[in-house]
């Protein structure tokens, strides 16, 4: 009971998020209100749901429509319940419809800003065969009896029409049958003890005391290097905008700073290929994952001089600096990402004076997660991630959580904190909360010495994937 409180809480905070600011993408589909007791409306809807679960998992929302670029809540045609999107009704579409058929969690949330509840559906993903439209729409168009439907830029759902999309959704099959097959096999053998192993020398963060001069301010290695031209021109960016100082895209109260490279030989992609292996290895922990790019819409990535970026910034989200990512990757393997933090939103009152305790092991994991898909997917045979995490503005804040204990008063006197580690790409989904223990480490130890156990950052990174 209490394990699905905690799961209840962790859902309500994402799906909310994704309430307040909604927006499509290749993982999530936004749909107005649907008759499920139509047949039509029953098989608008299993498109959507097929297409995100050979995707790989994602999002359906529903209520919504856009208008002028945002997404904005459908008054008319609202039903006076929300019963019929129940979670049985939802998956007997899908029973209908998908063969082989998988299970939806519907969750009817609240939205921050109007007040309204709308159903939100989860897609699970992690199929290790493609879905398939056993039942067609009435019209036989809308949905085709027997086609595999997929999430395309723009972002849409329709049938596979190119050898090339046939490729990436068995590619995409293969991948998770070999993740189940390799987590039977290290369970069997190595137990989970093994994970208790990571700190060795191969995979140890190591302390800012002990680090060699490689620091992303001297721009002596090639990831501090990026790094440092990642936020030049980030600065540039927002002179140009000519953004005030108290604007939330100039994350005034501070940032997080997240940069890796993949280490090891790989063929160098085109930017073009470089943008769908980003679009593709998109993490679906978080309603707002991180190097997210809108496909289809603006501000969507391009290139400048030889690397990717991409600035979400968008008036749409211009109350929170945790919506106005900064991003580049590079075809060297190397990506950057600057995000402010979701506690300093316009309007709160703890904007700079309070810092979350369970959210950073969320976006180190996800982040973590992220890289070893980016790396496996670049160089899959032996590749290594050197992976850096920088967290700034935190001098004078105070440690809070609205889901566990925290002893009042635990105030950073530091401004900045940074961590690294070196670790082969294959061991970091089954080392991820050993790693992200290490990762987190000596920030916590800035608030008066906390130490947050490793049990417990095990604990908050199951909560951040029980929607997976």
């Amino acid at each position: 009971m209490q394990e699905q409180v905690k799961r209840d809480r962790a859902w309500h905070r994402r799906l909310a998020n994704l309430l307040a600011y909604p927006y499509e993408d290749l993982d999530q589909e936004i749909k107005g209100w649907l008759d499920l007791s139509k047949a039509a409306d029953r098989a608008n809807l299993a498109k959507g749901l097929i297409a995100i679960a050979n995707h790989g998992g994602g999002f359906v929302l529903i209520g919504f429509r856009e208008n002028g670029g945002k997404y904005e809540p459908v008054e008319e045609d609202r039903p006076e319940d929300l019963s019929r999107y129940s979670q049985d009704c939802i998956n007997g579409v899908v029973k209908r419809y998908a063969e082989p058929t998988f299970h939806c969690t519907v969750h009817i949330e609240r939205s921050p800003k109007t007040g309204q509840e709308f159903p939100m559906i989860a897609v699970p993903g992690g199929n290790t065969v493609p879905i398939r439209a056993k039942h067609g729409s009435p019209d036989e168009k809308s949905l085709a009896k027997n086609g595999y439907y997929i999430r395309v830029p723009g972002p849409e759902s329709r049938q596979i029409q190119t050898g090339e999309e046939w490729g990436k959704l068995l590619r995409r099959c293969i991948l998770s049958s070999r993740e189940e097959l390799l987590d039977d096999i290290r369970n069997l053998l190595l137990g989970e003890k093994k994970s208790e192993d990571v700190d060795g020398s191969r995979l140890a963060a190591r302390k800012r005391d002990e680090r060699p001069e490689t620091s992303e301010d001297t721009g002596v290695d090639s990831l501090g290097k990026f790094t440092k031209d990642s936020k030049q021109r980030w600065g540039m960016l927002v002179e140009a905008r000519g953004l005030d100082s108290h604007s939330a895209a100039r994350f005034p109260h501070g940032s997080r700073t997240v940069a890796y490279r993949v280490l090891g030989e790989f063929r160098r992609p085109s930017l073009p290929a470089l943008r769908d292996i980003i679009q593709g290895v998109k993490g679906h922990e978080t309603g707002w994952p991180p190097w997210l790019s809108l496909s289809g819409q603006e501000p969507s990535p391009h290139p400048f001089e030889g690397n990717l970026e991409c600035w979400l910034f968008n008036k749409q989200f211009d109350d929170s600096p945790a919506h106005q990512d900064f991003w580049r990757a590079s075809p060297d393997g190397m990506l950057f990402l600057v995000r402010g933090y979701e506690e300093d939103q316009n309007g709160c009152s703890s904007q700079g004076k309070e810092f979350d305790l369970t959210l950073p092991v969320w976006r180190v994991g996800e982040c973590l997660l992220h890289a070893q898909r980016f790396a496996l997917a670049i160089a899959p045979d032996s590749a290594e991630v050197q992976f850096r995490v920088v967290w700034k503005g935190l001098k004078g804040r105070q440690l809070v959580s609205r889901y566990r204990t925290v002893f009042p008063g635990r105030v950073s006197r530091q401004d900045r904190v940074e961590s690294e580690i070196r670790v082969g790409a294959q061991g970091i989904g089954s080392n991820l909360a050993q790693l992200t223990w290490t990762l987190t480490r000596d920030l916590y130890e800035a608030f008066d010495l906390m130490v947050f156990p490793r049990e417990a950052v095990a604990e908050e990174l199951k909560r951040m994937l029980s929607g997976q």
